[in-house]
């Protein structure tokens, strides 16, 4: 059985581990107010069971880190820590991991390039296109795909997409040629990890990453189900800022594939107000 909280002097409150491994789980509370020490509870009981755990914080955790490191190790577990911002530690490459499929989907979403139904859908296209032609020539890197977007777009031109990767050059953390090594999803999937990831909620282009970062973990913790080895618990907080269309589909689908998602915001109308508009709160 999970322990899910105890209340000064009360009997503690448990729910069966199963039934808490196949559902999800919304976690709703102001600042202050215990959030941090319900996901250290959490998250330390599925490191205890053997689980693969992914704690993503877009504004980070004193405490959170050192519990997750301090719990791997007593597990035997690889422990790996990223943060997003460029004063931070790790680096990782978001549109290298997965299939040509899913890297193209992150892509699109990160730079809003997907259909919308206006006017801008022609422009939209022709990009779709440069990112095709990309993904199709480069090693999937930041540096290499916006190299090779400036040179097949005209500098006059308009476009998000070389635009966009110019602001995601400015952060060491998704550069090639870095001296820092580079952080895996797959492989910490492959190995039954323990990732702590620390973004930014000051940050637009931080923001945008930690999205993307997520979409990736969904990606490939379905396009791995059959070599997993171990249950996935994924705990992101502040999801009002990070939430993609697959997180929406992950609430449906993840449990039939060894994941379960704990999504905490600060309050149930968060979850009418996400930071991303394109997406029915």
């Amino acid at each position: 059985k999970y322990e899910l909280f105890t209340a000064r002097g009360s009997t503690p409150i448990y729910i069966d581990a199963a039934y808490f491994e196949e559902t999800q789980t919304g976690m709703f509370a102001p600042t202050r107010f215990g959030k941090g020490v319900s996901a250290g509870v959490l998250l330390a009981q599925s490191v205890r069971r053997g689980n693969c755990v992914f704690m993503v914080d877009p504004k980070g955790d004193k405490n959170l880190p050192y519990i997750l490191e301090y719990e791997a190790k007593k597990a035997g577990k690889p422990f790996v820590y990223l943060d997003l911002t460029p004063e931070g530690k790790g680096s990782w490459d978001p549109f290298k991991g997965g299939t040509i499929r899913d890297r193209r989907a992150r892509m699109l979403s990160t730079f809003k390039l997907e259909p919308g139904g206006t006017n801008a859908d022609v422009y939209k296209s022709k990009e779709r296109t440069v990112v095709d032609k990309v993904l199709a020539t480069t090693d999937g890197s930041v540096r290499q795909m916006f190299e090779a977007v400036c040179a097949i777009v005209g500098k006059d031109d308009l476009s998000e997409l070389r635009d966009g990767l110019s602001e995601w050059m400015q952060i060491s953390t998704f550069t090639a040629n870095r001296k820092r090594k580079g952080h895996s999803i797959e492989q910490s999937l492959l190995n039954g990890a323990v990732v702590y990831v620390k973004g930014s909620l000051n940050d637009g282009v931080i923001k945008r990453a930690t999205r993307t970062y997520v979409s990736e973990l969904i990606q490939e913790s379905k396009r791995l189900d059959p070599q997993r080895k171990t249950h996935l618990t994924m705990f992101v907080d502040e999801v009002r800022f990070v939430m993609s269309n697959e997180i929406v589909d992950a609430l449906a689908t993840s449990a039939g594939f060894k994941t379960n998602m704990i999504l905490a915001t600060q309050a149930v109308s968060d979850l009418r107000n996400l930071e991303d508009k394109t997406i029915d709160g």
